[in-house]
């Protein structure tokens, strides 16, 4: 299926936030979770955690045992940043819950024989997988959302290293509601007291491209305000965000641009090395086509095709893609198809190059409010027999666990789900 349609395409490949700890800031973030400790040791008894990870970075928990003997007897150390420092050393191992820090607790099941021998260790994650960094992965199954009830006064603070002038705002696959309100806010200075930029960010369901200015003004902070009291999710999210400036050729398209659309029935894997296509997914396709392009719009595209190289990851990076100047509601992450450049030159006049361009649609393949393959934070609450699932909602759902079945049951969910 296509369709022809006329517009100049707008183009954005370089991001300039930095992807880094120090790069992005957050007002909140979800919670995390805890992956399943991996021992090493002769001891026979088995570490049990519990808590919900409440950190703002991810870590790489190290808890080892400092002398042989039972639980209640031994001691332990333990880091959180892998075992190159300790947090704390000498802590008394327990059948009961050991508090160690940001919501992480650790406990020992007994066993035959020592419990415990010098050396033995376990390792395990604190995890954010909805992480603020996420919005620069270029992925759009992955996602930033804000903690629970986070949505009437929320921000991302971005530092771009020094003073620079960005052109353009694309934020992909956001939650907010009709009612909500973005500002972009630029400062030279962190606390935000004096003010070089304050737009009023227009709304666009499901996601936003908005171009600054005029007049473009540099600065090294910028924050992305939001709120949406009304939000029905109690939460915010969002895929990617793009702030860099972007490139608009001079020209339109020569008969417009073909746009298409593949479905996709199998597991296939882009350039960038995301795969797609596990649930018969459907992407867009754009055919276009220059003729009598300038030198300095030929120049342009070479420009943001030599972006999309990322050296260190040895990837190809996706652009973001607007094919209609009139229309922002218009906006896309893409592969540039086959990874090539051809611009050819017909004519010795100022005017005289044609480039045909290929771009595919990175897809978003995973609806995170339905699909149930969407990591779900899962916690029992102690004494209770009741699960807590974080952030699909708030409130607790009672459930059973049938004896002999492997069979989890959550009761209060229509209808009753049970998960093996």
């Amino acid at each position: 299926m296509t369709e022809v349609k006329s517009g100049k395409a707008s183009f954005m490949a370089e991001n300039m936030i930095l992807d880094s700890i120090l790069g992005i800031t957050a007002v909140s973030q979800a919670e995390g979770a805890l992956s399943k400790p991996q021992k090493e040791g002769l001891g026979s008894a088995a570490a049990i955690l519990n808590g919900v990870y409440t950190g703002t970075e991810n870590v790489d928990y190290y808890v080892e045992i400092e002398d042989t003997g039972e639980i209640g007897a031994a001691t332990f150390r333990w880091s959180d940043n892998g075992g190159t420092t300790f947090n704390a050393t000498g802590v008394g191992t327990s059948t009961s819950f050991v508090t160690l820090n940001n919501g992480v607790q650790i406990r020992w099941g007994q066993g035959a024989g020592n419990d415990v021998v010098d050396g033995d260790n376990w390792r395990f994650k604190g995890y954010l997988p909805y992480h603020r960094n996420k919005v620069l992965d270029r992925e759009r199954d992955t996602e930033y959302r804000t903690a629970m009830g986070g949505v009437e006064a929320e921000a991302l603070t971005f530092d771009l290293g020094t003073a620079r002038t960005p052109s353009a705002l694309v934020i992909l696959d956001h939650n907010l509601s009709s009612q909500a309100s973005v500002r972009l806010q630029g400062s030279l200075t962190a606390p935000f007291t004096t003010l070089a930029n304050n737009y009023a960010v227009p709304l666009q369901a499901g996601a936003i491209m908005y171009f600054l200015g005029p007049p473009l003004v540099e600065a090294r902070f910028w924050r992305l305000q939001l709120s949406d009291p009304t939000n029905g999710d109690a939460y915010l999210r969002m895929s990617e965000v793009f702030l860099g400036t972007h490139v608009r050729l001079s020209r339109a398209f020569e008969l417009g641009d073909i746009r298409g659309k593949q479905r996709v029935g199998q597991r296939e894997r882009l350039l960038s090395g995301k795969f797609y296509g596990a649930m018969n997914t459907v992407l867009r396709v754009f055919d276009l086509s220059w003729v009598r392009l300038t030198q300095t719009d030929r120049d342009q595209l070479v420009a943001v095709f030599d972006a999309l190289n990322d050296i260190v990851n040895r990837q190809a990076l996706p652009v973001f893609f607007s094919p209609m100047d009139t229309d922002l509601s218009q906006i896309y992450l893409c592969e540039w198809s086959d990874q090539q450049f051809v611009a050819n030159s017909e004519t010795d006049v100022p005017e005289r190059y044609t480039v045909p361009v290929r771009l595919i649609e990175q897809p978003r393949t995973i609806d995170p409010f339905s699909d149930p393959n969407t990591f779900l934070n899962l916690r029992i609450v102690p004494g209770t027999g009741s699960l807590t699932l974080a952030g699909v909602g708030s409130g607790v759902l009672p459930a059973v666990i049938t004896p002999g079945s492997g069979a989890l049951t959550l009761a209060g969910v229509a209808p009753t789900v049970t998960e093996p």
